[in-house]
């Protein structure tokens, strides 16, 4: 899952500025697999109750699900709605909607 902040040291996000800017990555394809998971605690976070900072992690998935459908029971649908939400996500880091909006890199789920 894409980190929702912009945070300072953040690996991911880092990786990923890396790739869009000074490799100027002319695609970027977001994929979810089957059975995934981290799917499987979003539709039920009790799970993960307990770890840290793991149930953040989830939240991010949860956020997702709820906001395109007011929640997903169906494994499958919510794999493909968390693929959907990731590039919501990445539009919203500056970098990313930079490039995008100019034409420069196309996003695919």
């Amino acid at each position: 899952m894409v980190p929702t902040l912009n945070v300072a040291g953040c690996g991911e996000l880092a990786s990923l500025e890396f790739a869009v800017c000074a490799l100027r990555t002319p695609h970027m394809i977001v994929c979810d697999h089957s059975k995934c998971d981290a799917i499987k605690a979003c539709l039920s976070p009790e799970t993960v109750q307990g770890f840290d900072p793991l149930p953040g992690w989830i939240g991010n998935g949860m956020k997702g699900l709820n906001d395109h459908t007011g929640g997903a029971s169906n494994l499958d649908k919510a794999i493909e709605i968390n693929v959907l939400h990731q590039i919501e996500v990445l539009l919203k880091l500056e970098f990313i909607q930079s490039r995008e909006g100019a034409g420069e890199l196309s996003l695919r789920g």
